[in-house]
């Protein structure tokens, strides 16, 4: 049982990354400070740290499902 939800997190937490980054780096502004441009991000970033957690808890229930077939 953990399998299949393990691998819809995975599948969730990438493209939720992959969509939330890309909004996340649309709402950046980029400035000119002494010769150098400078990048100021003011997306939301909380979406980016869930979806990333998605990812690590699908990534940890394949783990534990390999761990438990072992023994």
């Amino acid at each position: 049982m953990n399998k299949p939800i393990g691998i819809i997190f995975i599948v969730l937490g990438t493209i939720g990354i992959a969509w939330f980054g890309y909004h996340y780096m649309q709402d950046a502004h980029t400035y000119r400070f002494l010769g150098a441009d400078v990048v100021v991000a003011e997306g939301d970033y909380a979406p980016i740290i869930a979806s990333t957690v998605m990812l690590c808890a699908g990534l940890l229930l394949l783990k534990v499902n390999k761990w438990f077939k072992k023994s």
